[in-house]
């Protein structure tokens, strides 16, 4: 935004003079509120957008591993009819985690090869010979397809979301929008250094403002991306 100040006051200084009278700078004053009233607008719903996004990964994130806890569990609590199962289940986890966490950090194209690794047939097919004998057993096993559903349809969700970046065409208009205000600042201010001086902050706070839409709208990227935490935690108890 700054070369875009600086050339705004480049250029009043080659206007003719009767363009900066008071009834010109009086009509340029009130576009220049009307554009920054929709640029604000936009902005902040940029902003609670990605904020959304970035939030609503974080709490499938906490589901999905919530849901591959409570599906190991509900596997030690059928019995040891359900043993081979579990083994198979939490070597297919812990592949998944591997592949999810390297190299520190989940990647979003990581999250579509979820549940389709070697061993997911077999867990499934051992879940299948399950024969509950008992009303526990079957509630126990109606959890275990229940968690195992949840972990599906969470998966899915955070597979989409790495596709769910800011669309482009708002970002242009926006920047458009940004380009014209500052260009209109820097013809309508004085050219001093305490103006000079305050268009930079004003530059860098906008700035910092499209940086933040940028980071939050990729949960997965950046220095804003989703902690790892709940996923190293299973991990972690697997190994227990």
């Amino acid at each position: 935004m700054s070369p875009i100040v600086i050339a705004g006051l480049a250029l009043r200084a080659r206007l003719p003079a009767h363009h900066l009278n008071d009834l010109s700078r009086d009509a340029i004053k009130g576009l220049i509120g009307l554009v920054a009233t929709i640029a604000a607008l936009l902005l902040g719903l940029l902003i609670h957008s990605a904020q959304v996004t970035n939030d609503a990964v974080r709490t499938q994130l906490d589901q999905v591993s919530a849901s591959m806890l409570e599906l190991d569990r509900a596997l030690g609590a059928y019995g040891p009819e359900a043993a081979p199962a579990r083994i198979l289940f939490r070597a297919l986890l812990r592949r998944q985690m591997e592949h999810l966490l390297q190299p520190g950090a989940v990647k979003g194209e990581r999250l579509a090869d979820t549940f389709v690794a070697p061993g997911r047939d077999a867990f499934l097919a051992s879940l299948d010979r399950l024969s509950p004998q008992t009303e526990v057993q079957r509630a126990t096993l109606g959890r275990v397809t229940a968690s195992l559903n949840a972990v599906g349809h969470t998966r899915i969700l955070l597979a989409e979301r790495t596709h769910d970046a800011m669309p482009l065409p708002f970002l242009f208009v926006m920047g458009f929008w940004l380009t014209m205000l500052f260009l209109g600042f820097g013809v309508m201010a004085p050219r001093n250094a305490t103006v000079v001086g305050a268009f930079l902050i004003g530059a860098v706070s906008v700035s910092a403002a499209m940086f933040l839409i940028m980071e939050l709208s990729q949960p997965f990227e950046g220095l804003l991306r989703v902690p790892d935490t709940p996923l190293r935690i299973v991990l972690r108890q697997l190994a227990e």
